[in-house]
């Protein structure tokens, strides 16, 4: 449903609640005959307003100079020079999706910018790797766990769209995000002022706590699954990736199946709590607390909290 006239008006004026603003906006993101209205209205008595300058703010935040700063950098990032290797194993046509290019790759499986070929919509198509769901169980559990992430619906959040197996291939379609995630800012020579790396996390933050409302829990929070993106109307913003995949590769590990292959731990050391690396007892969100931190510290210092750290 399109938003009213007087929700636009008001959008572009800058009277909207938060909540109700972050809607609108995203649903003019991928409509363009709402974005076409704002057009007008903007090139009217309302003029186009800077989102870094001059637009009423959408949250309390908005004002406060490090979210400024902050939301400014994602026009700062160029994109990667370096091509990622393309992925000759998969057809073109895969399922509903029409697979465009290989925009990451990591041990989890392989992500491509897709376009679903009867909507015409582009999204992200992240293939599991085959050794990842071996047998009947594991996949009816990463099925529940599809389900329980699909529910989830928060503009800090990246959203899940789709779940299904193509030639037996599993998949998880996701909202394509347009932006850089902050692994980009954490590999700068220089570390980010404390303002700006505070209001990265913290919006990190809301949409991990919306996830563990909903008895999820990541598992795997690093700047890598921190995207800031592009958005054609208000200021950028952290959407937090990979919510349902680190969840329901975790359970595997944590419920004794040999999903990796390995015996290693899921997750990333540099950011992963003690109990969870040591396997010392369940994990849980407070786990996700503790590479939140691990996150802030890598962006204001520029390195991990424990470079070099060896868990048993």
């Amino acid at each position: 449903m399109h938003p009213s006239h007087d929700d636009l008006l008001s959008l572009v004026a800058g009277a909207l609640n938060a909540d109700r603003a972050n809607a609108v906006i995203e649903h003019v993101d991928n409509c363009p005959d709402c974005e076409a209205t704002i057009v007008e209205l903007e090139s009217g008595s309302v003029t186009r307003a800077n989102p870094l300058r001059g637009q009423a703010p959408a949250s309390p935040y908005e004002r406060e100079a490090g979210c400024r700063l902050a939301t400014a950098l994602v026009e700062r990032i160029e994109s990667p020079s370096d091509p990622v290797e393309s992925d000759d194993d998969l057809p073109r046509d895969f399922g509903p999706y029409r697979l465009l290019e290989v925009i990451g790759r990591g041990g989890m499986g392989v992500v491509h910018r897709a376009r679903h070929r009867k909507l015409d919509k582009v999204v992200a198509v992240k293939t599991l790797s085959p050794d990842r769901l071996r047998d009947d169980e594991s996949v009816a559990r990463f099925d529940r766990e599809m389900r329980a992430v699909g529910r989830l619906d928060h503009p800090n959040l990246v959203r899940a769209l789709d779940a299904g197996e193509v030639a037996g291939v599993h998949y998880l379609a996701m909202e394509f995000v347009e932006g850089r995630d902050l692994s980009s800012l954490a590999a700068r020579s220089t570390p980010l002022p404390a303002a700006e790396a505070c209001e990265l996390v913290r919006q990190a933050a809301v949409g991990l706590q919306e996830a563990h409302s909903q008895g999820l829990v990541h598992r795997d929070v690093k700047p890598g699954n921190l995207i800031l993106s592009k958005s054609k109307l208000g200021p950028p913003h952290v959407k937090v990736l990979d919510l349902g995949l680190a969840s329901f590769t975790a359970s595997q590990a944590i419920d004794g199946d040999a999903l990796t292959g390995t015996d290693q731990p899921i997750g990333t050391i540099d950011y992963m709590a003690p109990e969870q690396a040591a396997r010392i007892g369940p994990v849980d969100g407070r786990a996700d607390v503790y590479a939140l931190g691990a996150t802030l510290y890598r962006l204001l210092v520029g390195d991990a909290v424990y470079p070099h750290a060896d868990y048993p």
